[in-house]
């Protein structure tokens, strides 16, 4: 029998949310996300064929919870570390002996850009972990409308708000509601 977790959804929100928005980055597509644990994981992003997308796009992906934890949660010890991040870490070495750069330096590289990217996407990552939050399970179009209305709340009629970590978000300046 598996031990019950003691992880916060919120923090498994944000960790799935930020492999959401980096894979969309990166091209591959999303079949669903979801904070429902199994036997395997606290949560999951499952993506449809990633065709011709490099090892290195997939190692993005693969830091891209850790990170985004790292940045909504800055004093937490993030749930990723692991299997997932070690994985991620390999294959990022791997690239870098292959293509004859420093291994330190070429994972520096690659941690900060998807560190720019999340937190240039802040409010995309915010409104994902947010969703999940309240449906606990998302599909490929449901993650699309979530998108949508976040780049366009002036045209959905909505006011882009979010609570993700107990206190309120308002638009993608990620400045805290009252």
């Amino acid at each position: 029998m598996r031990k019950p977790s003691h992880h916060d959804p919120h923090v498994i929100a944000i960790h799935e949310a930020g492999h959401v928005i980096m894979a969309l980055h990166e091209g591959i597509p999303i079949n669903s996300a979801s904070i429902i644990p199994d036997a395997g994981s606290e949560g999951r992003v499952l993506h449809g064929d990633c065709g011709d997308q490099s090892a290195l796009s997939m190692a993005l992906i693969g830091i891209a919870g850790v990170l985004a934890e790292r940045h909504f949660f800055p004093a937490r010890i993030p749930t990723g570390i692991g299997e997932e991040l070690d994985h991620a870490f390999q294959v990022l070495e791997l690239l870098a002996v292959e293509g004859k750069d420093d291994p330190s330096a070429f994972i520096k590289i690659a941690t900060d850009y998807v560190n720019e990217l999340l937190a240039s996407r802040s409010g995309d990552v915010l409104a994902v972990a947010g969703a999940l939050i309240k449906r606990r399970e998302l599909t490929a179009p449901q993650i699309d409308q979530v998108l949508d209305d976040v780049r366009s709340p002036e045209q959905s009629g909505m006011v882009v708000s979010y609570e993700v970590d107990g206190r309120g978000y308002a638009n993608q300046s990620m400045q805290a509601l009252n």
